[in-house]
C-alpha cells in the first residue's frame, strides 16, 4: 500500500474493524507525490503513517516543507479522524488460493465439455476482479463508490450484519460453513448479490454447485448450447 497504491489492504482492515498503518518505499519527491499519497491514506481510514525515513526529507527540500505546512491540518488528522463506516462489502476469497496454491498449482482448467472450471483464471476470487467495486478501476468512468472487504471467515463468525449489502467477487468454491453464514446474514436481512460462478464448486467436488440450496437455482450442465 506505501510502494504502490493497493487498496485491498485498506478495505479488509475496515471489514475486519480493525486499525491499520502503511509504510512506504521511501518518502516524497514532489508536493503532488505528498498530496496524492496522503489522500489515499486518509480516505481509506489509515491510522499510522512512517511516510519520512529522516527529517531531511521535509526540513531539506523548501517546496515540500511548504506543502507540508500549508496542509498541516490533514496530515496531523492520523490516528484522529475515523472514516464512515460503509455500507457495501466486497468479498474477496482468501482460500481458494490456498486451495489451488503450490503443490496443487496443476488443477485441470477446464471440464469435460472444455469449459473452464474458473472464468477468472488463476484468479477465480480475488482483487483483481474488482473492476465494479473499487474507483481505482473505474476512474475514468464514475461514478466511482468504494467498498469495504470481507472474507469467507466473515460470514462464518457473523461478522457481515453491520453491511447492508455483500457483493461477491466470483468465489467460485465455497464451502458449507461459508454457505450457512451467508444463510443467516440473508435471512437477517442483509443482500448477497453473486456473480456467474458464485459457489460453482465446494472444496471437495468440481461442478457440484452447493449454491443451490441458497439461490434455487439448478446448473443442469456446462456444455455450451449449440
Amino acid at each position: 500500500m506505501g510502494g504502490w497504491w493497493c487498496d485491498k489492504q485498506p478495505a479488509l482492515m475496515r471489514g475486519a474493524d480493525l486499525p491499520f498503518s502503511v509504510k512506504p518505499s521511501q518518502g516524497p519527491t514532489l508536493p503532488s507525490h505528498l498530496l496524492g499519497s496522503f489522500s489515499n491514506w486518509i480516505t481509506q481510514g489509515c491510522n499510522a503513517i512512517d511516510h519520512f525515513q529522516y527529517i531531511g526529507e521535509i526540513l531539506w527540500k523548501p517546496e515540500l516543507k511548504k506543502c507540508f505546512e500549508d496542509h498541516a491540518p490533514m496530515y496531523t488528522s492520523v490516528g484522529r479522524y475515523h472514516v464512515p463506516k460503509g455500507q457495501v462489502a466486497a468479498l474477496y476469497s482468501n482460500r481458494i488460493n490456498n486451495y489451488f496454491g503450490f503443490p496443487w498449482a496443476n488443477h485441470l482448467s477446464n471440464d469435460e465439455f472444455g469449459q473452464p472450471l474458473f472464468r477468472g483464471g488463476s484468479y477465480p476470487s480475488s482483487f483483481n476482479s474488482r473492476g465494479l467495486y473499487s474507483p481505482m478501476e473505474n476512474i475514468l468512468n464514475g461514478p466511482m463508490y468504494e467498498s469495504d472487504a470481507v472474507t469467507e471467515l466473515s460470514f462464518v463468525n457473523n461478522r457481515v450484519g453491520k453491511y447492508r449489502v455483500v457483493v461477491d467477487t466470483d468465489t467460485a468454491i465455497l464451502d458449507e460453513d461459508t454457505i450457512n453464514g451467508m444463510e443467516r446474514y440473508v435471512r437477517a436481512g442483509g443482500i448477497f448479490v453473486t456473480c456467474g460462478e458464485t459457489g460453482r464448486h465446494s472444496p471437495q467436488k468440481a461442478n457440484s454447485w452447493p449454491i443451490d440450496r441458497l439461490t434455487g437455482f439448478q446448473v443442469v450442465s456446462s456444455k455450451p448450447d449449440n
